[in-house]
């Protein structure tokens, strides 16, 4: 009995190292890169601007995030959440929430779009 126990639980123990090890095929069909919408833009004035009326009390912050944003390569056309756009700025669960659906939800629609395939099918 106990040779039958200890045989069948290394056949076990085998067979699903031997499955958990496999590699899984993956197939890349399509990619889709979020486009945010021309409101979410933030020129570096803006930016500038906002970060002197939050941060008012601490001026050497103000000049370290100037010095970030010139060296930091971001464009013209960098964009934002919308929570970020506030003054104060609003970094709430729900905006986080609402800022991950837009782009998740924007993302894979265009990719099923492009694809034809459907939600079901993934």
């Amino acid at each position: 009995l106990v040779q039958v126990l200890c045989s069948s639980f290394f056949v076990i123990f085998i067979s699903t190292v031997y499955f958990m090890s496999k590699p899984r095929t993956i197939y890349l069909v399509d990619y889709s890169c979020y486009k945010p919408p021309v409101t979410c833009r933030v020129p570096f004035a803006t930016f500038m601007e906002h970060s002197r009326l939050n941060l008012k009390d601490n001026p050497k912050s103000v000049e370290f995030q100037m010095r970030i944003l010139e060296r930091s390569g971001l464009g013209e056309e960098t964009c934002l959440p919308p929570a970020i756009h506030y003054i104060p700025p609003t970094p709430t669960m729900d905006a986080a929430r609402s800022e991950a659906q837009m782009v998740i939800f924007t993302a894979m629609d265009d990719l099923f779009k492009k694809t034809g395939l459907k939600p079901k099918d993934v």
